[in-house]
């Protein structure tokens, strides 16, 4: 069964894998650019513009704008001529320039990786022959593909079969997008659902990975079959007010993961943010460590867990509060991620921040590690303290998973041993937050599906045992910019 995910990952690589230039940066009708300036050809060098008259040159200075009105460093802007581009890079304040522009009219178009792209306005630039015209762009952000999180699983009623040797699973999915994204196309669907059992004493302080239950040991089981065609639905629930934990990840690697790591969280929540408030209440911290070697401290005020603004012991329900609390947090990268005691840590001051007789949800932006529980044991003892902690006061517990294919990461095993949502996007923070936002409204669309998994050897399935596993699913919106499996841990107990 690797070998089958392998060959889906291939297919959906060759597939999409040619259009991450063309979808990325489309109105760059030359093609990906480097952010070097191409000097247009000169009007009158040979055919077919001989005799045509110089149209004269002048100057272009653009200023790129996120949503919020904030400048945007380090964009990329193009201007398009009929026979020519050119193309430069916003300073600090968001601002290009670009000399000897030729005085035709052209599509002007603005791309930053995080906040956005905007291309095309209605009406075309014309730079005036020996002047300066002066143009803003707004970005509009982008959205990337599409998130999913399993909500419920449950053993289908009559599903466990007499030997013990299958058993029917009803998984619930919540999704963004059509549910035809996810599990009809026939490159990624039917989902992969094997689980290969830990045998050795080398690995028994780990325990069970597929199978958990009184009479101890540990069983391999294999995918079979879907038993009956996906089902799209709709949840509707009453009309609720929130509070919101935003708990996000300021440890090294997760800056480090990618150039715009840091900047993509933050950006994200504050689109999150600026769409739920004022009518849910934010509660705002970030979380990190020091390495115990001494050479990579953590930069915040506490450890493990700082909620922001530091003198501020009230919930946070102002935005340029919370914008400016978000954009300080770039500067404050580095330590290790102490995931298990960060959330262990900050429920209880949650809590006690959030407004009376809402609905309290802490969600997590991560990437799934944890540098610092301890032993395997130890690591266990503070997952079952996580979830004591959260029944004790209340709050339901979101994470959010980056999207990587790696089925070790922390945040996974918390999904299958905690009430917690397991919110799986395309490796972007925005593309989660807004099936987060799906879950905290009225109604929110659903997908359920029967799958049976299977086992050579009678009684691998009994009744009191805990089946642990993971749902392997593609997008193929998703691609060409994630273009990869997702994974979604499950656990499940047999009545």
């Amino acid at each position: 069964m690797r070998a089958e995910i392998a060959n889906r990952v291939g297919a959906a690589g060759r597939r999409y894998g040619g259009l991450l230039c063309a979808f990325v940066l489309a109105c760059f009708s030359g093609g990906c650019t480097d952010g070097s300036s191409v000097a247009p050809r000169a009007a009158n060098q040979g055919s077919p513009n001989q005799g045509v008259q110089d149209p004269g040159s002048g100057t272009l200075t653009v200023t790129v704008t996120d949503i919020f009105g904030q400048p945007v460093d380090s964009a990329e802007v193009a201007w398009l001529g009929p026979n020519s581009q050119m193309t430069a890079i916003t300073d600090d304040a968001g601002i290009a320039r670009l000399e000897n522009v030729p005085s035709v009219a052209a599509t002007l178009c603005a791309h930053d990786a995080v906040r956005g792209l905007k291309c095309n306005d209605p009406t075309a630039v014309l730079v005036p022959a020996d002047g300066t015209l002066n143009v803003e762009r707004q970005l509009a952000p982008f959205v990337y593909g599409e998130a999913l999180a399993i909500m419920e699983t449950s053993v289908t009623p009559g599903g466990l079969g007499a030997d013990g040797r299958t058993l029917d699973v009803s998984f619930r999915f919540a999704v963004t997008g059509p549910a035809s994204n996810w599990f009809t196309d026939e490159d990624y669907w039917p989902p992969v659902a094997d689980c290969d059992a830990r045998f050795g004493q080398e690995l028994s302080d780990l325990g069970p990975r597929c199978v958990d239950g009184p009479r101890g040991g540990d069983a391999s089981y294999t995918f079979i079959q879907v038993n009956n065609a996906p089902v799209p639905g709709t949840i509707t629930q009453p009309i609720q007010s929130f509070t919101v934990g935003l708990l996000l990840d300021q440890s090294s690697p997760v800056a480090e993961s990618s150039p715009d790591g840091t900047e993509a969280r933050v950006f994200a929540a504050k689109l999150f943010a600026d769409a739920v408030l004022p009518d849910t209440g934010i509660v705002l911290a970030a979380f990190a460590a020091d390495d115990p070697s001494g050479t990579n401290p953590s930069l915040l005020a506490q450890s493990p867990v700082t909620f922001l603004p530091e003198q501020n012991s009230g919930v946070l329900v102002n935005k340029p509060d919370i914008f400016d609390q978000l954009d300080r947090l770039p500067e404050l990268s580095g330590g290790v991620a102490p995931l298990h005691d960060a959330i262990l840590s900050s429920i209880d001051d949650f809590a006690s921040r959030s407004i009376p007789g809402t609905r309290r949800v802490l969600v997590t932006l991560a990437d799934g590690r944890d540098d610092t529980c301890g032993t395997p044991q130890e690591c266990t003892a503070t997952r079952a303290l996580i979830a004591d902690r959260l029944g004790a006061n209340n709050v339901e517990l979101i994470l959010i998973d980056d999207g990587d294919t790696r089925p070790d990461l922390a945040s996974r095993t918390l999904a299958t041993e905690l009430p917690a949502t397991l919110v799986v996007g395309a490796r972007y923070y925005q593309t989660s937050l807004g099936l987060v936002r799906q879950l905290l409204g009225e109604t929110f669309p659903i997908v359920d599906v029967n799958l049976r998994i299977g086992s050579a050897d009678p009684d691998t399935f009994y009744p009191g045992a805990v089946i642990k596993g993971s749902i392997t699913l593609f997008n193929q919106t998703s691609c060409p910019l994630g273009c990869a499996p997702f994974i979604l841990p499950f656990s499940v107990r047999i009545p």
